[in-house]
């Protein structure tokens, strides 16, 4: 995945990981910004020359995952609960 800072334009290449710990926000590393990484969040960089990212909005509608990737056992209750 690649995103790009808003104010001087620095592509950076991010894992789901990085993504996910910083809640999308990131520090330029270039010009000190701080920005949404999930503004010009893209997949693939474009074939052809570019100078901005594309800028998707947001769905207002929310996507609904219906493919679970694992669901935890329910938590069985104690015999006996001291507190």
């Amino acid at each position: 995945m690649y995103t790009q800072c808003v104010r001087c334009l620095t592509v950076y290449r991010l894992q789901a990981e990085s993504l996910a710990r910083a809640r999308g926000q990131f520090r330029c590393g270039h010009c000190g910004t701080v920005f949404d990484g999930l503004e010009r969040l893209t997949e693939h960089l474009p074939e052809a020359p570019f100078q901005e990212l594309m800028h998707e909005e947001a769905s207002a509608t929310p996507v609904v995952l219906s493919i679970p990737a694992m669901r935890p056992a329910p938590r069985q209750p104690a015999l006996f609960e001291l507190n």
